[in-house]
């Protein structure tokens, strides 16, 4: 990936208990899945800490969805 998006290789999967670099679409697709999963978790916790854990999460999402974009359209292209 030498567009810009190399920050989504140096993303590290730990939801199987071992680590994992980002490399497929599948994976980033995973990741948000994941996060997602804490987003919804966060949701209802109104303390300092859950609120800024909530917000560092979306800013996250927000990051890997402008770069997955990017991918997808990347990668649609090539297929047609």
């Amino acid at each position: 990936m030498d567009d810009g998006l190399d920050f989504l290789q140096r993303l590290i999967v730990t939801g199987t208990g071992k680590a994992e670099t980002i490399k497929t679409i599948r994976d980033i697709e995973g990741l948000l899945e994941r996060l997602t999963r804490d987003q919804d978790a966060l949701r209802s916790d109104t303390t300092p800490r859950g609120r800024k854990m909530k917000g560092e999460i979306d800013h996250l999402v927000r990051l890997i969805v402008s770069g997955a974009t990017v991918l997808y359209a990347k990668e649609l292209k090539e297929a047609l």
